[in-house]
């Protein structure tokens, strides 16, 4: 998609406005990077200049096809080639690090959600896991081959390990823990995030109350980078726990577009594994579990971008062989499966239709 969640239009943007950045890209002293380039850079010395195919896939320039960078990609957006970093596998050897007298190698680099499909051991066509952190981001791996969306999510590549590619369908969704952080230092509506699960409605109802959290605009499937997150339905009878709870949920209706979208690209969701912080908020992965209505998945450990960068380094540097080693075992994974009796008592069509009005007025 056309926006500016990827890096293409920053660069672009950067030439055209920075003084003195088009003559020295043009001249092949200046360099863009991810923030895996970045510190790889730093970390090196200035000696390595890379990337792994996972960060490549999110910049707007990167054929997934080719694993090449883009020429009709660099033209439309007037980028030097020489700006970029080397694409490797993501459990290349990138170089070493230097400090106290030893040599570190550096054996793995991988995107944020690629290395929590990683982490959450989504190996298989069909695996799918929803990281909740600062965004949420819904990955399912698609296989050996990219899956082209006709239901606007995005078409990336998973990870690249010991010699095996796969691709994967992304759904983004821009701001999940930064609405409890807003609610929480903005509003002052608790002291603490892990509070929040006060506030929450164990029954999902909010009195009416909707929110659409478009803080920074609003991702897959909708993509419109110009809306701006709004209360509707309140009055003298909403309460804090009315407005959190209708921020909850409107994270759980922006999953349920993304599954429906899922479902359009002929991927039928069985169950869900969910990582990040938000994975620790019981009422809230129960709530998601009956709206989906679908088992959901939850590691004895919820950091799981962290445990898939370990897991990447480890093939790169030997430790496994195989994907088959790092597999979690099914005794450290909670399930949270629908309640029969739940029922979306405020229905998700209002919901659509707030979201649809904001929307067209930022049009």
């Amino acid at each position: 998609m056309l926006d500016p969640y990827f890096s293409a239009s920053k660069i672009a943007w950067i030439l055209d406005n920075v003084d003195g950045a088009r003559a020295n890209a043009q001249a092949g002293n200046l360099r863009f990077g991810t923030v895996d380039t970045f510190l790889l850079w730093h970390l090196s010395d200035g000696k390595n200049h890379k990337t792994d195919v996972t960060n490549a896939s999110r910049t707007s320039l990167f054929n997934i096809h080719t694993l090449q960078w883009d020429n009709e990609l660099l033209e439309i957006f007037n980028i030097p080639l020489s700006m970029l970093p080397e694409v490797c596998n993501s459990d290349a050897i990138f170089g070493s690090l230097y400090r106290n007298g030893q040599t570190i190698p550096i054996t793995g680099m991988i995107g944020d959600q690629q290395s929590a499909l990683v982490g959450q051991s989504c190996f298989d066509g069909g695996d799918m896991k929803a990281t909740f952190g600062t965004g949420c981001f819904l990955m399912v791996n698609s296989g050996s081959k990219p899956q082209i969306s006709s239901s606007r999510l995005l078409s990336t590549i998973g990870y690249q390990l010991n010699g095996d590619l796969h691709y994967a369908l992304e759904g983004s969704i821009f701001s999940a823990g930064t609405i409890i952080q807003w609610l929480r230092d903005r509003m002052e509506f608790f002291e603490d995030s892990k509070s929040s699960i006060e506030l929450l409605s164990s029954s999902g109802q909010s009195n009416g109350a909707l929110f659409v959290p478009a803080f920074t605009g609003i991702g897959a499937p909708h993509w419109n980078a110009e809306v701006r997150a709004a209360f509707y339905g309140i009055t003298r009878d909403t309460s804090k726990q009315d407005m959190v709870t209708a921020a909850f949920k409107a994270l759980i209706y922006q999953v349920i577009d993304i599954k429906e979208a899922l479902k359009d690209d002929g991927i039928t969701i069985q169950s869900l594994a969910v990582d990040g912080g938000m994975a620790n908020n019981q009422k809230f992965c129960q709530l998601l579990a009956d709206y989906l209505e679908l088992n959901l998945n939850v590691p004895a450990s919820t950091e799981s971008t962290a445990l898939g960068a370990a897991i990447t380094a480890g093939f790169g540097h030997g430790i496994f062989s195989s994907q088959a080693e790092v597999q979690q075992s099914p005794e450290l994974i909670t399930i949270y499966s629908p309640r029969e009796d739940f029922k979306d008592v405020e229905d998700l069509a209002k919901w659509r239709e707030f979201m649809q009005l904001l929307m067209g007025a930022y049009n």
